[in-house]
């Protein structure tokens, strides 16, 4: 099988920081069409262990690309020697991108004024009212990004990125992790929720390849690993839980639109068999064998508990 190479960027042009997050990012060009990416070196711990955020962040590109959500581009790369990512700039001509909470502050602060933050400051852990149905007050006015027009509004898209998050693990949805194009002031072009980013926590990035190895042993063992993945940057349930990825998103898809959510699932049960897994997922060149293959182990059992939650 042919492995999935790295995209060597040492040649593209520095032009920018990019701030926050826990990874070294900074912005690149390339030099032959101009076109602009975020490189984000992948971490690695004092002790030496290296996580998989690069694959994290490829896997959930290439689930989301399949089942026709909107995701920035992902590619594996090396820059200088260093590992890491890059993805390609999702910025629209005329448009501006603010982060969640961003948004929220300027449009619906009263609704959730946990997330009303100094820029600065880092996201807060649960915020109160940080929830799918005050989201869905707040996102179900914008519209979906181009080439995604039939998704009628944004917070149907926001239920598409829960979906992804389900299917891959990623625990931090927080309200930095996702963004709103603001149309041109004065123009009639309507706000877009942007296409979803920013998935390397997702995967069992920072598990050791030793229990990568001893999950995949026992397949019970796999299951529950998955079943511990909680929606835990939305705000706790009324009785004082923290759901599940995946019944956090069965629960919110509930007041999305029922076509657009039927034609993910059926995308979801088509596209994702073990056979398109192996092919979207193929071992990665100087990464362990068994990241790829924990990768999609993790992917097939949360395909299979999606759709055993959404009947």
């Amino acid at each position: 099988m042919a492995q999935m190479e790295r995209r060597d960027v040492s040649r593209y042009y520095y032009y920018l920081d990019e701030p926050g997050g826990a990874s070294k990012k900074h912005w690149i060009e390339d030099p032959n069409d101009g076109s602009k990416w975020l490189f984000k070196s992948v971490r690695i711990h004092k002790n030496g262990h290296r996580t998989t955020s690069d694959l994290s962040e490829v896997a959930a590109y290439r689930v989301a690309n399949v089942i026709g959500i909107p995701a920035a581009e992902y590619a594996l790369a090396v820059r200088d020697g260093e590992e890491g990512c890059i993805s390609r700039d999702i910025g629209l001509p005329g448009y501006e991108l603010d982060e969640g909470w961003k948004w929220i502050r300027s449009h619906h602060a009263s609704l959730i004024p946990s997330v009303v933050r100094g820029t600065d400051d880092p996201p807060v852990r649960q915020p109160s009212g940080y929830s799918y149905e005050n989201l869905r007050a707040c996102l179900t006015g914008l519209k979906s990004p181009p080439g995604f027009e039939t998704v009628p509004d944004g917070y149907t898209l926001f239920c598409g990125y829960l979906l992804l998050d389900a299917l891959v693990a990623n625990t931090d949805r927080h309200e930095a992790n996702w963004g709103v194009m603001r149309a041109p002031t004065g123009s009639d072009r309507r706000d877009l929720l942007a296409p979803t980013f920013d998935h390397g926590a997702g995967l069992g990035y920072q598990l050791l390849d030793s229990k990568k190895q001893e999950l995949l042993e026992i397949r019970e063992d796999l299951s529950a690993w998955c079943d511990r993945g909680k929606a835990m940057r939305f705000a706790k349930t009324v009785g004082g839980n923290t759901l599940t990825l995946v019944d956090y998103f069965v629960q919110a898809s509930r007041l999305a639109d029922h076509a657009t959510v039927g034609h993910w699932i059926d995308n979801v049960r088509s596209e994702l068999t073990a056979d398109e897994l192996e092919r979207l997922l193929p071992p990665v060149a100087g990464m362990s064998e068994v990241s790829t293959k924990f990768a999609i182990e993790v992917i097939a059992e949360n395909v299979r508990r999606v759709l055993d939650g959404i009947r």
